[in-house]
């Protein structure tokens, strides 16, 4: 049976709630992923990391197997469970797995649904991919690293006065503020956000202009069928890659070109975010009292980049 695609139900248990905290590990469990092999009707789950690497192939019965153990398994935190019952199959051990499906449902180590992968990429990765038991560890580890510092930047952007969207390198959505839901509701006269109609609006170039601010020469786009005027803003990684784009809209869509203020009063892009993220944590210390343990605890980020970031802005913390 192939599986079928992602309809709006399941778009919105996908998208990242701001109230939820989308990366904490602890976020997902064992029986998350089980429930995927119904869902999807399913025989094998590949696991593949950020960089779209296949880093093993869960099938129901080493999960079956393994969640017989109850008080083994509630303790192990999702990526330890994915990590140990994920392993690598040759080619020739997956083709007879692969048989009733035309397209499997990935997840990432955090068991987390990432898109869908062709029989043709699956068996292509198994055949070309040899990552280690111990590349695999260290790839859990560090994306738990990087999920921590991702939650401080969304602390950030929920922060901004200004409705923010952000799509993937593929396109899909990744979040999308209050300031954005008011903006869409008041504009479209729908009761919620529709994220597929955002990325078609967004990703289609015939419907949206191409445009200069006057003096300045920096590029804006404004959208003919729905009105509004934004920056498009690539988000990239440590190795400057482009994960995907930060879209950046004018405070009111009925706002003029030249009365838009799209850098707040002159400030660029990444001067709002440092302002917004030092306002972040001089809040939270002062709910934690001054405490840096607690600050950064209740922000769910690492000590050392909560106290670099502490240190990069001045903030008197004792």
């Amino acid at each position: 049976m192939t599986q079928k695609g992602i309809d709006q139900n399941e778009m919105k248990e996908l998208l990242k709630e701001y109230e939820e905290n989308p990366f904490d590990p602890n976020r997902k469990n064992p029986a998350d992923v089980m429930r995927i092999f119904f869902q999807f009707n399913t025989s094998i789950i590949p696991v593949i990391s950020r960089r779209n690497i296949l880093l093993g192939i869960i099938t129901k019965e080493a999960i079956t197997a393994e969640m017989s153990d109850i008080a083994r398994f509630s303790s192990v935190s999702i990526d330890k469970f994915i990590s140990k019952i994920a392993r690598k199959f040759s080619f020739d051990e997956l083709i007879p797995l692969v048989t009733e499906n035309r397209e499997f449902t990935v997840i990432n180590l955090f068991g987390e649904i990432q898109g869908s992968w062709s029989r043709l990429q699956l068996l292509s990765a198994c055949e070309n991919e040899s990552l280690t038991a111990e590349n695999i560890e260290s790839e859990a580890d560090s994306q738990v690293e990087e999920q921590k510092i991702q939650w401080m930047v969304y602390h950030v952007l929920e922060h901004i006065p200004r409705p923010l969207y952000a799509v993937n390198e593929k396109g899909k959505t990744v979040f999308y503020n209050l300031h954005f839901e008011d903006m869409y509701l008041s504009k479209t006269g729908k009761a919620e956000v529709d994220a597929k109609h955002v990325e078609t609006v967004l990703s289609d170039k015939s419907r949206n202009d191409f445009l200069h601010r006057e003096g300045s020469g920096e590029i804006y786009f404004h959208s003919k069928d729905v009105g509004w005027y934004y920056e498009k803003i690539p988000m990239k990684d440590s190795r400057d890659n482009v994960n995907g784009y930060l879209y950046y809209f004018g405070r009111d869509i009925n706002e003029s070109v030249k009365e838009s203020a799209f850098s707040m009063n002159g400030d660029s892009l990444v001067s709002i975010l440092e302002n917004v993220e030092r306002s972040v944590i001089v809040k939270t210390l002062d709910e934690c009292s001054k405490d840096t343990d607690a600050a950064a605890k209740k922000l769910k980020v690492p000590k050392n980049s909560f106290l670099s970031k502490i240190k990069k802005y001045g903030i008197v913390a004792e």
